[in-house]
């Protein structure tokens, strides 16, 4: 039987005892240990539905307290939230400790019940394309209260205007983010299409 070992010498020991004809001999000066497995909780937790746009781009869902170690590790310059949630006074004051990083709330009222963006709705989505494309800016996350619908045409509207995604692979991503809720998302990704 074969166990797991901290050195080559235990490996081609416990080895020769299963199988001494293909065995090497151990090393003379090697010291055996058992393995010790550390019990660590992992330092770096990612928001509520994070993901990569791409280089320097991120998505996600509102940040908590325990997310903050995880935003930090990515060096961020900017954080746009088009979320609603203006009372998480926490977040806020982790966001001002942060030198240099530029905090833009554009509160985005996305109505899918219409058949076209509202003029404001355009003009706050085009300037946020501006700002997620704009290098300077970067790294960069992108979020919502929950990472979905919001950011979800956000992201939609970048992958087409600027990555040139087909639509049905746009549809996709959208979909594996909102949770397949079709409900809501398919009026919202009829608005993408015609923007």
């Amino acid at each position: 039987m074969l166990q797991l070992a901290t050195s080559p010498g235990t490996l081609a020991r416990d080895t020769a005892a299963a199988a001494p004809h293909t065995a090497a001999a151990p090393h003379p000066h090697v010291h055996y240990k058992s393995l010790k497995i550390l019990a660590r909780s992992p330092r770096y937790f990612p928001p509520l539905n994070f993901g990569v746009v791409e280089s320097d781009i991120y998505r996600s869902g509102h940040p908590q307290s325990a997310n903050y170690c995880f935003l930090e590790s990515l060096n961020l310059r900017t954080i746009v939230y088009v979320g609603d949630k203006t009372n998480d006074w926490e977040y806020y004051r982790w966001i001002k400790d942060q030198d240099g990083l530029q905090f833009i709330h554009i509160p985005l009222t996305l109505k899918p019940d219409t058949n076209s963006f509202s003029p404001l709705e355009y003009n706050q989505l085009s300037y946020l394309i501006d700002v997620v494309t704009c290098p300077s800016n970067r790294p960069i996350l992108i979020h919502s209260n929950k990472g979905r619908h919001r950011v979800g045409v956000l992201v939609a509207l970048l992958r087409k205007q600027v990555h040139g995604w087909l639509f049905a692979a746009i549809y996709d991503e959208y979909g594996k983010y909102a949770n397949h809720n079709h409900g809501k998302d398919s009026s919202e990704l009829q608005l993408i299409e015609f923007f």
